[in-house]
């Protein structure tokens, strides 16, 4: 059961009360009055005659123009002034409130799409709320196993944070080539589970979650203007503009690079605030590259083929020459 609030916009449908618009150095002399069109009727491009014709393709039938809703796409627009709210009730059981790629009941793993031909999704302006289900629940705010022509854009997932919640974010299994900008998650276990490939995100917060990004599994997963506060958290990642703060740690690889690319770490302009594990090996030669009780900015840090592989506002303190083996020798040749 899902409750609505406030109006907005789907498939290209508008819903808004009127108001005075201008624009182009034109304007209305009055308030807009209600169209004559029916929330049914067909936008405009798809009634009109195509009869273009590819200047390169000798196949008579092949079509220029192709209508997106013939092929499966669509888009959740909410108000971006006023961002309607998808509040899950206290008795929502279902895997995901946003579900972009279901998984087939009994079907061994089956979903609807296969992720990388999942296309023409998207979801912007909206905030979903999953405080009402209660925290040992497992829920998920966006199951969004996309590819190309996908974004998330100015979404907000607010979920308990009980201690032991169950609450997620995010959850991409796999995907490739998509876009999410402008993401805020707030509270939950995790705030998003990633596993993708060529996949980018901007201006990411969150906050006060158990574990912040988990990676799973990623060929070019890049994230850039990162906010994380109060959490714990992140395989071949891209860390850039980031501010971490007050955090027992900020990043935690499960295993050493030790000389590959496979898992490969680069921050890129981090600021980290009350951090004391900054980034980790679990089971490591040691715990910690290096430890920010108090404040330290990372210029960069890269595991395997650089100059440095570690660089601290701006000056290079791990020679490549001195850490062969990647980021197992940066820990051991930082802490000494």
């Amino acid at each position: 059961m899902m409750w609505y609030h406030s109006a907005l916009l789907f498939l290209g449908i508008v819903f808004h009360t009127s108001q005075v618009a201008s624009g182009l150095g034109s304007s209305c002399s009055a308030p807009l009055g209600s169209s004559t069109a029916s929330p049914t009727d067909p936008y405009w491009l798809e009634t009109i005659q195509h009869q273009g014709t590819s200047a390169f393709n000798s196949n008579s039938p092949y079509k220029v123009f192709r209508n997106v809703k013939d092929f499966g796409g669509w888009r959740v627009i909410g108000n971006a002034k006023n961002p309607p709210t998808l509040l899950a009730s206290p008795s929502f059981n279902g895997f995901a409130v946003i579900y972009a790629d279901p998984y087939i009941p009994n079907g061994y793993g089956t979903q609807w799409f296969i992720n990388q031909d999942n296309f023409l999704r998207s979801v912007r302006n909206f905030i979903v709320d999953l405080r009402q289900v209660p925290s040992a629940n497992s829920v998920i705010g966006f199951h969004w196993q996309v590819s190309q022509a996908t974004s998330l854009v100015n979404v907000v997932v607010e979920m308990s944070t009980a201690a032991g919640t169950n609450h997620q974010g995010l959850l991409m299994e796999s995907g490739r080539c998509a876009f999410n900008t402008y993401i805020v998650f707030n509270g939950g276990k995790i705030g998003i589970q990633v596993g993708s490939q060529k996949f980018t995100v901007r201006n990411l917060t969150v906050d006060n979650a158990d574990t912040a990004v988990l990676g799973v599994w990623n060929r070019g997963f890049t994230i850039q203007g990162v906010t994380i506060n109060g959490c714990q958290t992140i395989g071949s990642e891209a860390i850039i503009d980031a501010l971490v703060t007050n955090m027992p740690i900020s990043i935690r690889s499960s295993t050493a690079s030790n000389g590959t690319l496979a898992g490969s770490l680069v921050l890129d302009n981090v600021e980290l605030i009350h951090v004391p594990t900054a980034v980790g090996v679990v089971g490591g030669i040691t715990t910690q590259i290096l430890n920010s009780a108090s404040s330290v900015t990372v210029y960069s840090l890269s595991t395997v083929g650089a100059s440095y592989q570690l660089s601290v506002r701006p000056v290079g303190v791990v020679n490549e020459g001195d850490n062969p083996d990647g980021f197992q020798e940066t820990i051991t040749a930082w802490n000494m």
